[in-house]
């Protein structure tokens, strides 16, 4: 065999071992690492590009959520705050009611929602649903000051 075949040879065999399940030898409750994870590891500790790769992912997953969370500054500049923590509710997938509103403003499944919550310019926000949102301490500063 040759020396490439060889070493390809070596590398299956080694992932082999990924799909064998391992018996745990701690007491500790968290699930074993899907084989995904496993194998990134692996290609990880021995190559740098993918390791590279891994790092950049995640930076780009970090810039995502800090954009999804900066200040909307020229919103409330022209609207008010209370529109602006609306919108940038909604921006997120949640939802919000008004004052005195029994309607509450939410986005649809696929982000998009209805701009008629700019009718109620001078009333204030009185509950907030937030769940299953990516919002950080970075991003509660737009809602600091209308709740």
């Amino acid at each position: 065999m040759s020396a490439p075949l060889i070493s390809l040879h070596r590398c299956c065999q080694r992932s082999a071992l990924f799909l064998v399940p391992r018996r745990q030898w701690s007491s500790s409750s968290a699930p074993p690492a899907s084989l995904l994870s496993r194998c990134l590891l692996f290609l990880a500790q021995r190559y740098y590009d993918v390791e590279m790769l891994l790092r950049w992912r995640s930076q780009l997953e970090r810039d995502q959520l800090r954009k999804k969370n900066l200040y909307y500054g020229y919103t409330q500049r022209f609207y008010g705050p209370d529109i602006a923590s609306a919108h940038y509710i909604l921006n997120l997938g949640g939802g919000f009611r008004f004052v005195g509103q029994s309607k509450w403003f939410r986005a649809d499944s696929r982000g998009k929602f209805s701009w008629d919550f700019l009718n109620y310019r001078d009333t204030p926000v009185e509950e907030v649903d937030m769940s299953y949102t990516v919002i950080n301490y970075t991003g509660l500063s737009n809602l600091g000051n209308t709740l």
